[in-house]
């Protein structure tokens, strides 16, 4: 160990009595005593260390560094910890600092590189918080782990942390991971007092298969979303199911609600619409009010047109009444339920005109026959 200069608290240098142990707390024969050396114990550890002890200072030198105390200076503690601001250690290295009423006390970790720090009400920079951070070369500081003393709340990336745990970055792919280095899935579990859920990446020994990912229903034991891993493009999704054959795979019934529009290769703006069409062996179309089927052709009342008069109108129109024309249809497409009733109608009044003609021959041949 080089020689090093030492002064006393009023900050003047000093030649003290002073004297130089090994880890054993023996003096080496080489080095000559002078005075009365400070008695102390020197704590048991396993590697080889010197250390300087100086007598009535309060500053002592370790591997050519100096150890600043506060008043009081170095004693021995009653038990076999380390103590900093206790003669009771609680622990190996027991570091007390009352940082309450706008106290502020600070670990200086590496060089210029990281503190621990504890601040209470009403430091304004801090307010009663934990802190673990770090500092550039700079001086610029970076909020890594703050714990609020008043709600408990853990902040990574920010000082002042909303919820229990607020995290914040601006580095691109920065956030959480979980990674499971054995054979089972990765975990993330989401519990509240009504129910659980819990978030998968499958391993090799789930029944599921590995590379997968589900949502869990905890409470109800199920899978509710399954997203199928493979290596090419494209994702197999499941929905109640664990085997999803498409893109898209639903087990159960689906609602669309508002505005409840699905599109498929187009954007437009019907309920439900399918560029190439559908191939269906069934479909049933519900009528909202069935007064508009119709029947009202039957009722007493209805006028049903003179045959002439729709003979002029197909002169003039080139399509019957009531029926769109072929220009209609191309633009607006066909209602299917609309054009049932229009078809229905034409039916029925064509039964009418079939009944007109009937009595009419029937009143023809009565004339003859007599």
């Amino acid at each position: 160990m080089h020689p090093a200069r030492f002064y006393n608290a009023g900050g003047n240098f000093i030649r003290t009595l002073v004297m130089l142990y090994d880890i054993s707390g023996r003096m080496p024969k080489s080095r000559k005593r002078v005075g009365n050396p400070l008695k102390m114990d020197i704590m048991k550890i396993n590697f080889q260390l010197r250390m300087l002890v100086i007598a009535s200072t309060f500053s002592t030198t370790l591997m050519a560094q100096t150890l600043y105390t506060p008043t009081g200076g170095v004693g021995p503690s009653t038990n076999q910890g380390t103590g900093i601001g206790t003669t009771i250690p609680s622990g190996s290295l027991d570091v007390r600092y009352n940082c309450v009423n706008g106290g502020l006390a600070t670990l200086l970790v590496t060089g210029n590189s990281g503190f621990l720090t504890c601040s209470g009400f009403p430091a304004p920079q801090f307010g009663e918080s934990f802190r673990v951070r770090t500092e550039t070369s700079t001086g610029v500081y970076r909020n890594d782990f703050v714990v609020r003393a008043s709600n408990g709340n853990v902040g990574i990336g920010v000082l002042t942390p909303f919820n229990r745990l607020d995290l914040t970055t601006a580095s691109n792919n920065d956030g959480i991971r979980i990674t499971q280095t054995g054979t089972s899935a990765a975990y993330l579990g989401l519990n509240s007092a009504s129910r659980n859920w819990s978030l998968y990446s499958t391993g090799t020994s789930n029944t599921q298969g590995a590379g997968h990912f589900l949502i869990y229903d905890q409470s109800a034991g199920q899978v509710r979303m399954f997203f199928k891993g493979n290596s090419g493009p494209g994702a197999f999704i499941g929905i109640n199911t664990l085997n999803p054959t498409a893109n898209l795979t639903l087990n159960g019934n689906m609602l669309i609600g508002d505005p409840g529009i699905v599109n498929i290769n187009t954007t437009t703006p019907y309920g439900l619409y399918v560029q190439n069409g559908i191939l269906t062996s069934k479909i049933r179309v519900a009528t909202v009010n069935s007064a508009n089927w119709a029947d009202y052709v039957f009722a007493p009342g209805y006028r049903l047109r003179p045959l002439s008069e729709v003979n002029s109108f197909i002169d003039t129109n080139h399509h019957l009444p009531d029926v769109p024309s072929a220009q209609q249809v191309e633009q607006e497409g066909v209602d299917l339920l609309q054009m049932n009733i229009i078809l229905l109608q034409k039916v029925e009044e064509l039964t009418l005109y079939l009944i007109q003609q009937q009595q009419q021959i029937d009143e023809l041949n009565a004339k003859l026959n007599k």
